[in-house]
């Protein structure tokens, strides 16, 4: 809506300014009110939304804090995207040169959200988001340009090797951000740990998953690590006792209780509290759960129920 916004001024003053004709604007103005109407009811939606309590009204705080306080993060945010950025640069001369709103607006959509980023936290929302995935899509055409438009009175052998040589540079570029995702996969096809456990779950899992749908009593509390709880209940009809920072209820308090447990850090007495008054049936304890520094839970109302050489799931006597 913004993005729109700019580009339509912007166009008219460069427009005004070189004395060319402005009959169009009024076009392109009845064109972008059904855009602007749609895009601000849906920023309305949204703002009503996270006044609605929780967890609508945390999100906001949590991405700040996620993403807006790293001195790190604001110094990846610019090549975010690699090379792309860079090889759009010469575009720029073009779209100027054209004359043409579309190209205008392309420009403005690529840089304006790099010129939101000072005033994130002021706005009230996470940086990642202003350059997460939507930039991708206006800097590819804008590479587009560079590779075939500033070419045009070149000579044909000129224009082929300007454009195999960015080609090239932009494939070497991208070539980290590609080989990760692909191991990953391959790791996970093999039954291994392959990072964002809530994409690739490890094949291991299915044992626990299948057996959590074959319990009787539905509803049943599973506690582990926060990054098992996030996707649990997609798979089996249990629920989580911590999951993401954002949708857990009393997300510190719980985080601390689960480490106090997995640390074997409660006497018998006090953990057989801690299961009953949160109604917990199930402990699932694998990797990230052995992270706390134990190999086996001690405690004496849990029996193993389901064992591998990855982890144990015990049932709560």
């Amino acid at each position: 809506m913004t993005t729109m916004t700019l580009s339509l001024v912007f166009y008219f003053v460069i427009t005004v300014l070189s004395k060319r004709s402005t009959k169009n604007i009024l076009h392109l103005v009845y064109g972008i009110l059904p855009v602007v109407f749609a895009s601000g009811l849906t920023l309305l939606i949204a703002y009503f939304q996270s006044q609605a309590g929780f967890p609508w009204n945390q999100w906001r705080t949590w991405e700040i804090n996620m993403w807006n306080t790293s001195a790190l993060l604001n110094k990846e945010f610019f090549l975010i995207f690699g090379l792309l950025p860079i090889l759009s640069i010469p575009a720029v001369i073009y779209v100027l040169a054209s004359f043409r709103f579309e190209n205008i607006f392309i420009l403005f959509w690529a840089i304006f959200p790099y010129l939101l980023l000072p005033f994130a936290s002021l706005l009230g929302f996470g940086k990642v988001r202003l350059v997460n995935e939507a930039p991708y899509v206006p800097f590819a055409i804008l590479y587009t340009f560079t590779l075939f438009h500033l070419t045009s009175g070149w000579q044909k052998l000129g224009r082929l090797f300007w454009r195999i040589g960015l080609i090239a540079i932009f494939l070497i570029s991208i070539k980290p951000q590609l080989i990760p995702p692909l191991q990953a996969k391959i790791n996970w096809t093999k039954g291994e740990m392959a990072g964002y456990t809530n994409i690739y779950l490890p094949k291991s899992m299915m044992v626990t998953i299948n057996y959590l749908n074959k319990v009787e009593l539905k509803n049943s509390v599973v506690l582990g690590d926060s990054r098992i709880g996030n996707f649990l209940p997609g798979y089996a009809p249990v629920r989580s006792f911590i999951g993401h920072p954002v949708l857990t209820k009393d997300y510190d308090r719980k985080n601390a209780e689960l480490a106090n447990f997995l640390r074997g850090s409660l006497t018998n007495s006090e953990a057989n509290t801690f299961l009953k008054n949160n109604r917990i049936s199930f402990i699932y304890f694998g990797q990230f759960e052995k992270e706390y520094g134990l190999k086996y839970l001690p405690y004496s109302s849990l029996i193993p129920e389901v064992e591998t050489s990855d982890y144990i799931l015990y049932k709560v006597i």
